[in-house]
């Protein structure tokens, strides 16, 4: 009689090492154990990754081009001029005009040349971009 007592015990202990629930624990409505020491193994990897460097975003800011690569130096000349000169130039290749409360895209274009046109209908400035 005392060996099947032990041995009742002795299987208790098996099963809760094992991180199973006896029956009466179950049908009392008790929570079940969960083991540290397999829990550890889940947080590991978590931990793990916290220390990990991180990487930094690039710059969505474009290097400042050249002002010679589209032909903007050339023409600093026409800075205070009146818009219309601008019918007069021959400008072969990409080239953006923008006027006060214009919507201009920010994409970077080193070959296409931008004239920016005051609200007195001069031109304000040339640049690359």
């Amino acid at each position: 009689m005392a060996r099947a007592g032990m041995r009742r015990a002795l299987a208790g202990r098996v099963a809760e090492s094992a991180g199973e629930i006896n029956g009466p624990a179950l049908l009392c409505g008790a929570a079940p154990r969960v083991r540290l020491r397999s829990m550890r193994y889940l947080i590991l990897p978590f931990l793990l990754a916290a220390c990990a460097p991180v990487a930094q975003p690039p710059d969505p800011r474009p290097a400042p081009a050249d002002p010679g690569a589209c032909g903007a130096e050339a023409r600093q000349s026409l800075i205070g001029a009146p818009a219309t000169a601008l019918e007069r130039e021959l400008i072969l290749g990409q080239v953006r005009i923008l006027r006060p409360g214009d919507v201009a895209t920010m994409d970077f274009v080193p070959e296409r040349i931008n004239f920016e046109i005051d609200a007195m209908e001069r031109i304000a400035r040339i640049y690359c971009g």
